[in-house]
């Protein structure tokens, strides 16, 4: 079996305590730690998350210039529900009550 001497004992103990000092700056060091490392990871997935909505989005909006530029029956759908024009000859009845 192995036996410790003083001297072991003492420098085993100083080695684990760098060892312990060593662990301890690495999980909280503001330059690079876990902790920092984590967050900056955390940070980094919601960027991610953001740019794929983003992405749809742009996607949508693409679509929506393609058929407004394009698409004269839906130019004419646009025309008549956002900006209340009408057709040549034609009459709108409003129903709704107030």
């Amino acid at each position: 079996m192995f036996r410790l001497t003083p001297h072991n004992r003492q420098l085993l103990t100083v080695c684990s305590f760098l060892l312990l000092l060593l662990a301890i700056w690495l999980f909280f060091s503001p330059y690079g730690g876990i902790l920092k490392y984590h967050k900056t990871s955390e940070k980094l997935n919601s960027i991610r998350t953001e740019n794929e909505i983003l992405k749809k989005q742009n996607a949508a909006l693409e679509k929506e210039i393609a058929k407004l530029t394009k698409d004269p029956s839906y130019q004419a759908e646009i025309a008549r529900k956002k900006h209340g024009m009408i057709k040549k000859n034609e009459i709108i009845f409003d129903f709704d009550k107030k």
